[in-house]
């Protein structure tokens, strides 16, 4: 017999003999993708897996529980569930986003987005990038604030997403007898953390460095940007700190494709849910139309043999810190019409560099460098910049502006470094998807660097562009591929 108990709003108790226990842990229990690699590993001091349920006390994630009950039936184990402790899931919550007297209408797949949310109460709400999830937290936040007595902690990814949501909170509630000064508290680096508001607005990094447990029992509720994130073992300190959070609303706009991932935000937030894709809402004409350019780079074999024996980090720092392909990044923003943003994965070997040729090359245009260094108002100005002209370009870190950033006057995205991460290439596109009077498409330019010579094994950068090629196919976005014979001083001709 397996019963299972409540045992706080992060975990429940799972109350077996050992030996079914174990089991059950092994059932959802998983190695971390490339695990192999990790320090811990190399050095003997653990196996790569993570374990989800706690052999030594029986607690286990409190969303794992619907799939840990198919487990056990399905494997003819006698499982019963203290129906009595979630009774509550059973409440049910009348909906109307017309009461809020918006100053737009919500999408069907906003409202169903709440709807759904609202219904299970824990729930991952999958919501392409673009497609205005800060009206879904809204509205959400609306609703939670009528039916929770706790306080409602709302967790962003960085301090421009703070100051960004606050800002659309005050937008959404022109109309509303809502103040949101009064009732929602911002917290970010320095920041008090407490004040007599019934909503927390915070970053996680600003949160993860209370180490005081109990800060984190005030919370009845968690609306959760950009969820993807929760694996990480901050994030999910932090999730299982909230044990009194009964309502876990994850927001994101795609997920990794792997176990350790899923497994996590489930355990977090409960079931996933997609209630829009960009191929969607392009075809809808919510969003604007895309074009993915991918401009494959053809070194020569003098190249292909100087960087042949090289790892992936020697052939990015090559790649990024080359000056002829620097120059063709800067050349190729200034032919483009319209604002540009430069996407980059390092600081001061690439960004700083590109910031100074684009500088250079021209007067006409505006350049600006946002990274993590920057602070919140200044990239907010940066925001607002682009928004009133067309002559911008943002050179940009992934680490900044792949999440969350709003710019919605912008139809050019040049990804200025490589990347391998679903997530980091379908969100940095996503940059560029929202509509806007001065642009009808955006186009995203892809370098692609092929630096095989006349092998055939393919070297990092391009296999990574491979991946990205079957990202794009998936998603249904149009691909259009220019090979582009690469010349690099010192090229014998």
């Amino acid at each position: 017999m397996i019963f299972i108990e409540h045992f706080n709003e992060s975990f429940v108790r799972i109350n077996t003999d050992i030996a079914t226990l174990k089991t059950i842990a092994g059932r959802f229990s998983f190695r971390v993708q490339g695990f192999q690699f990790m320090a811990k590993y190399k050095a003997g001091i653990w196996d790569g897996f993570i374990r989800p349920i706690n052999t030594l006390n029986g607690l286990c994630p409190k969303g794992l529980v619907p799939k840990v009950i198919d487990y056990c039936k399905e494997n003819d184990y006698e499982v019963k569930l203290d129906k009595m402790a979630f009774s509550r899931f059973k409440e049910t919550i009348n909906f109307d986003h017309k009461e809020y007297k918006l100053p737009f209408e919500p999408y069907d797949y906003q409202i169903a987005a709440v709807e759904r949310a609202l219904s299970k109460k824990r729930q991952v709400i999958l919501s392409s990038t673009g497609s205005g999830k800060s009206i879904i937290q809204a509205l959400l936040m609306f609703e939670l604030l009528k039916v929770t007595q706790k306080k409602i902690l709302m967790i962003v990814p960085n301090i421009s997403l703070v100051t960004q949501l606050y800002q659309d909170f005050k937008d959404y509630t022109v109309h509303m007898d809502f103040n949101v000064e009064d009732n929602v508290h911002m917290i970010m680096g320095g920041k008090e953390k407490n004040a007599n508001k019934k909503v927390y607005l915070s970053t996680w990094q600003s949160l993860d460095a209370i180490k005081d447990k109990s800060y984190f029992e005030q919370f009845e509720a968690v609306i959760a940007d950009e969820c993807h994130q929760y694996k990480a073992t901050a994030l999910s300190k932090i999730m299982e700190n909230c044990i009194n959070a009964f309502y876990r609303i994850g927001v994101s706009g795609t997920l990794e494709d792997t176990q350790t991932a899923e497994t996590a935000l489930i355990g977090h937030f409960g079931p996933i849910h997609r209630v829009s894709s960009s191929a969607d809402l392009i075809e809808r004409d919510i969003l604007a139309k895309l074009e993915v350019n991918l401009l494959l780079l053809k070194y020569s074999e003098q190249i292909a043999n100087k960087t042949k024996h090289f790892d992936y980090v020697a052939e990015m720092d090559y790649l990024v810190t080359l000056k002829e392909r620097n120059e063709f990044i800067t050349k190729l923003s200034y032919k483009l019409k319209g604002n540009t943003l430069i996407l980059v994965q390092y600081i001061d070997k690439h960004g700083k560099v590109l910031e100074k040729l684009c500088n250079e090359y021209s007067q006409d245009k505006q350049v600006y460098f946002v990274y993590g260094g920057t602070e919140a108002d200044d990239r907010n100005n940066v925001r607002k910049i682009a928004e009133s002209h067309d002559n911008v370009i943002i050179i940009a870190s992934y680490q900044v502006f792949s999440t969350g950033v709003n710019i919605k006057n912008l139809p050019n995205i040049i990804f200025g470094s490589p990347t391998k991460s679903k997530i980091r290439l379908l969100q940095s596109i996503g940059r560029g998807l929202r509509k806007h009077d001065k642009k009808d498409m955006c186009r995203v330019y892809d370098l692609a660097d092929d630096l095989r010579g006349k092998r055939k094994k393919a070297n990092y950068t391009l296999k990574h562009c491979l991946d990205r090629l079957q990202i794009y196919t998936n998603e249904g976005f149009v691909v259009n591929e220019k090979k582009i014979n690469f010349k690099v001083a010192g090229d014998i001709c």
